[in-house]
């Protein structure tokens, strides 16, 4: 592969991640009434993305921002979301400030935050799933808050069951 075949897919990756970050966003603020078209749109997305990182990887070039939930769907992540919003310490603005600080700061400062709750744990998830361990890292400072609660181990319970061997 050339070089100018290595950097047009790098800039097409990282064109497919902000339409998908986007429409992740529009879905959430949707939420079960999300239209048909965005949902397919995310899903054909991660197809796209996971394509054009097998492709660099291929070439040579590690993906060092691959995103460790490329094997969510749609319905896993939204059921990842609602797990996480209804942990006490996330439930409001303060706690989730509380809770984000406990982040490396590389990753709080990546986060956009949002007045509504649901925007912001899904910002907040779609940050931590960009890093490296990142969604172990806000496991982690949930468990901190919310240790021994049913919300947390329900939370445990559905990364158990979806396999999510990063976690």
């Amino acid at each position: 592969m050339s070089s100018d075949d290595r950097v047009h897919l790098e800039e097409l990756l990282r064109t497919y991640r902000r339409r998908l970050q986007v429409l992740e966003l529009q879905a959430a603020q949707f939420g079960i009434y999300a239209p048909p078209h965005i949902t397919i749109e995310i899903d054909d997305l991660k197809v796209h993305i996971q394509d054009t990182e097998m492709k660099l990887g291929s070439a040579g070039r590690s993906v060092p921002a691959a995103r460790e939930n490329g094997t969510l769907s749609t319905q896993q992540f939204q059921q990842l979301t609602e797990r996480f919003l209804a942990l006490p310490s996330l439930s409001t603005r303060s706690s989730r400030d509380a809770v984000v600080q406990q982040l490396p700061s590389h990753i709080t400062n990546a986060i956009s935050r949002h007045d509504s709750a649901k925007v912001d744990v899904v910002n907040i998830i779609r940050t931590v799933l960009n890093y490296k361990e990142g969604l172990k890292l806000l496991v982690n400072a949930v468990r901190f808050f919310d240790d021994g609660t049913e919300q947390l181990q329900a939370l445990e319970a559905f990364l158990r069951k979806t396999n999510l061997a990063w976690y």
